[in-house]
C-alpha cells in the first residue's frame, strides 16, 4: 500500500476502464473542489485545472470564483474524462456558471 496524498475533507475516486489511472475529486472545502488523475504505476498526478488552463486561459476566472467546484463526472474511455466546473461568483457581477468539458 502507498499513500497517494493526504486529503483534508472528503473525496471520490473512480478507476479508468483499463485500470492504469484513477481520478480523485477532492472536496477540500465548502466553497471548493478540485480534481486530478493519477497514474497507478508511478502515482504521478495531473491536475485537471492545469489541463483546462493550458487549453483556455479564460477558465481561470471560473476556477477563482468565490465558490468553484471542479469535478470529474465520469470516464468516457481510458483516455478521456467528462469534467464539470460549476459554482458562483461572490462579487459583482454575481451569477452562477456550469461548464461541461471532455478532457
Amino acid at each position: 500500500m502507498r499513500l497517494v496524498k493526504d486529503y483534508e475533507r472528503s473525496l471520490s475516486i473512480s478507476w479508468a476502464p483499463d485500470s492504469h489511472h484513477f481520478f480523485v475529486n477532492d472536496a477540500w472545502g465548502s466553497n471548493g473542489e478540485s480534481c486530478s488523475v493519477c497514474e497507478v504505476a508511478t502515482l504521478k498526478r495531473v491536475e485537471i485545472a492545469d489541463v483546462l488552463l493550458s487549453a483556455n486561459a479564460d477558465v481561470k476566472r471560473y476556477l477563482n470564483a468565490g465558490h468553484s467546484y471542479l469535478q470529474v463526472s465520469q470516464w468516457v474511455d481510458s483516455h478521456e474524462l467528462i469534467v464539470v466546473l460549476f459554482g458562483h461568483f461572490d462579487d459583482p457581477p454575481l451569477g452562477g456558471f456550469t461548464l461541461l468539458v471532455i478532457v
